[in-house]
């Protein structure tokens, strides 16, 4: 959204959390209370491209307020103008290969532990890249960043937000850091924005594909695009570079070029070193988008894996009962209670309002199956209380019955009231007739779209 001047109001909100910094920071040398650095971090700092902006920011802070602006704080008004620009900001255009090859394992994770596939979606892979470059900075330095949004968005994307989870686990492996789930939450708003508009007629993603000269080897580029994204032809366009200084970007949202641009398009641009180099997914992938809606979400919950009334004290004592359960019914291989565990040590998958989502770390069953565990007593999760527990296992392969399941399954527990309810009564009816409802509410929401 843009402001009279043209200025967004992320823009805005920008400038406004620098003064404040800036201001916090006079307060701190008048107060001689500035906070060193050690040695070598000041010196990876003193890399960033910020840095020198952030040292004529110092020079203008010197002279209008009489004091001097030792390194630490210049340093940290660089990490704070780093840790809120993102590709598609002046200057800061270009997704590196570091942080491509990172979004592409997180959403390679979520394929693993969902077999939902949004390798394929471009404007995932952009807004997860856009949001990956200053979160990285923020996790390198132990940076948090409030999130007022985060309880909401647990509550109204479960789905979304446990699939952040597991993607996060990628981020904390590639930047030596925990993610707080404040960061996970903001991960969380990419996915549930993927998932909605995989369910509503949102226009296409038009790309703007830039070669050095030459027709021939851009229509190429441009049919890996559209293979690998599912685009159509008309989606993408092609020029040389010469030309790309001309094109009209309001009429484009992404770029890909096989050379250096030259200039700063207001648009994200992945820069790939030649044709053959990684576009994105790797060319085994097929489409596999959200599913239709054509299955019954409802033929998942067994009732043979409804438990009620359950009276244990732990955690580990609820997850050992309802694997054991799962296993006796043949539902699951013997490797899927390790994967469980293993999923359960690298984040909680507990969401708040008495619900935890667990599931194996990696899609090992060869059917869609749920079990669902009711406690009369909640039992601390993580550090949250817990009372319903669905726990996962979704058949491997590119099924779209998958995405029905989890639409079911999310369908419910973001509601509180139907929590409140099926923790009451404790009935597989219950639990049928307030799934039937969340989909038919969720089929009325799109229809009014």
């Amino acid at each position: 959204m843009k402001t009279r001047g043209g200025a967004s109001l992320a823009q805005i909100d920008t400038l406004q959390n620098l003064f404040v910094h800036i201001s916090v920071a006079v307060l701190r040398i008048r107060a001689k209370a500035c906070i060193p650095w050690r040695e070598e971090d000041l010196a990876d700092i003193q890399q960033l491209p910020s840095y020198d902006l952030a040292r004529a920011i110092a020079r203008n802070v010197s002279a209008a307020f009489d004091i001097e602006v030792p390194d630490s704080e210049v340093a940290y008004i660089a990490i704070h103008l780093a840790t809120r620009q993102r590709p598609g900001d002046d200057g800061a255009n270009v997704i590196s290969d570091e942080v491509w090859k990172t979004v592409s394992l997180m959403l390679e994770r979520v394929w693993e532990a969902y077999r939902i596939d949004f390798r394929r979606d471009v404007e995932l892979r952009m807004n997860l890249a856009r949001h990956v470059v200053p979160l990285s900075m923020r996790l390198k330095f132990n940076l948090v960043q409030k999130n007022p949004l985060l309880d909401d968005i647990k509550k109204k994307f479960p789905l979304a937000y446990s699939m952040a989870q597991d993607a996060s686990v990628i981020l904390q492996e590639a930047y030596e850091s925990e993610v707080p789930e404040e960061e996970v939450g903001y991960i969380a708003l990419a996915f549930a924005l993927a998932i909605e508009r995989n369910n509503t007629k949102i226009p296409r993603k038009r790309v703007l594909v830039v070669c050095a000269s030459g027709a021939g080897t851009a229509r190429l580029l441009e049919y890996r695009l559209c293979r690998e994204f599912g685009l159509d032809e008309g989606d993408v366009r092609t020029c040389d570079m010469v030309s790309a200084a001309h094109i009209d970007f309001s009429q484009v949202d992404y770029v890909f070029t096989t050379v250096p641009l030259g200039f700063d398009p207001p648009v994200p641009v992945r820069q790939i070193g030649s044709l053959f180099d990684e576009v994105g997914v790797p060319a085994s992938v097929r489409p596999a988008p959200l599913a239709p809606r054509d299955s019954g979400p409802l033929a998942y919950f067994d009732e043979r894996l409804f438990f009620a009334h359950l009276s244990f004290s732990t955690k580990c004592e609820v997850l050992d009962f309802l694997i054991t359960q799962m296993e006796r019914a043949g539902m699951v291989p013997g490797e899927f209670r390790s994967l469980v565990w293993e999923r359960e040590s690298l984040a909680s998958t507990s969401l708040g309002n008495d619900v935890a989502l667990p599931h194996p770390a990696r899609v090992v069953g060869d059917e869609t199956c749920v079990a669902v565990g009711l406690l009369d007593e909640a039992v601390d999760w993580d550090g949250r209380p817990v009372r319903a527990v669905f726990l996962s296992s979704v058949a491997r392969g590119s099924k779209s019955e998958n995405a029905e399941f989890y639409r079911g399954l999310s369908g419910i527990v973001m509601e509180c009231s139907s929590i409140d309810e099926l923790l009451e009564r404790q009935d597989m009816a219950t639990l049928r007739r307030l799934v039937a409802v969340a989909l038919e509410r969720e089929e009325n929401l799109w229809s009014e779209w």
